[in-house]
């Protein structure tokens, strides 16, 4: 039981979708070692999206129709992914595991499972400690690309960190810092 409220408000419209407004990256890896990178990515994105890149925001109109077909058959969204998370050069490489399936490094790993998060495009993405087991150069990459994701599909990310260095900390336009 409940309501859903936005800034103390109920909100005004009943239609929507609000498992489709939210994305989360949980802080463990929790990805089937037996799939490829790009079946990882195609599972999330038919799963999440249902395999199109039409939304039900979008007009029916022939151009739209037109690009979205064109979009859908070329895999843009997935293929554009794995190119800017530098994922392109593995995508046929199973995602693995540390004990039974040998795949794709930790960084790579950890690459892929904010890629999942990233399928979808929800406005507001929220990441558990997407650093964990990751050096400093390495978590610098990701939270670079993230925040280049993010601005461009002008969707809210919210990062905990687990003792950043400073150089990650700059990338961020907002921060709190909550200490135990």
């Amino acid at each position: 039981g409940g309501k859903v409220t936005l800034n103390g408000k109920r909100p005004i419209r009943t239609d929507i979708c609000w498992s489709s407004l939210v994305a989360y990256t949980d802080q463990i890896d929790r990805l089937h070692s037996m799939l490829t990178v790009y079946e990882t990515l195609r599972f999330a994105f038919d799963a999440r999206a249902a395999g199109t890149h039409r939304r039900s925001y979008m007009h029916d109109n022939a151009e739209t129709d037109a690009l979205i077909n064109k979009m859908d058959r070329e895999e843009f969204r997935i293929n554009t992914i794995l190119k800017n998370f530098g994922l392109d050069r593995v995508k046929d490489t199973f995602v693995g595991d540390d004990s039974k399936v040998r795949g794709v490094s930790g960084g790579e790993r950890k690459r892929v499972t904010v890629c999942e998060t990233i399928t979808y495009a929800a406005p507001v993405m929220c990441l558990d400690e997407v650093s964990t087991g990751l050096d400093s150069a390495t978590t610098y990459d990701i939270v670079k690309l993230l925040t280049r994701v993010t601005r461009f599909l002008q969707s809210i990310p919210i990062v905990t960190l687990l003792q950043p260095p400073p150089e990650v900390v700059a990338l961020f336009d907002e921060l709190r810092i909550v200490e135990n």
